[in-house]
């Protein structure tokens, strides 16, 4: 038998599109509990490469666990439970935080060029 590696958005029936503006979505709403619990400005968050690489290594281990469990239940179940399945495994993301970057993060000053 052939097996077939799906990306993460062919499992949940997801475009690329729809699905990189869930990973931003949730990338987005990280930060914000962090800037949020640990009084940061978001903008230093958000735009803070080590913070942003951080995230990234996190996501994409929580994301291959994901494709684990995707792997097989795919062609037995539907979507719906593959995106509650995803769900189940990524809001593990909200339970690591890099304290020291985040300490760094707050010391960092933002510059508004928009005014």
């Amino acid at each position: 038998m052939q097996t077939t590696v799906k990306n993460t958005h062919q499992y949940l029936g997801l475009t690329e599109e729809q699905y990189d503006t869930n990973v931003m979505s949730l990338y987005i709403r990280w930060c914000e509990n962090l800037a949020k619990n640990h009084k940061v400005n978001l903008q230093c968050l958000l735009t803070n490469t080590m913070i942003s690489n951080y995230f990234r290594g996190q996501f994409l281990e929580l994301e291959h666990n994901f494709k684990i469990v995707a792997a097989r239940l795919d062609g037995i179940v539907d979507y719906h439970i593959m995106l509650e399945n995803y769900d189940l495994i990524m809001v593990d993301i909200y339970t690591n935080y890099p304290m020291p970057l985040i300490e760094a993060a707050k010391s960092l000053k933002v510059i508004n060029h928009l005014n």
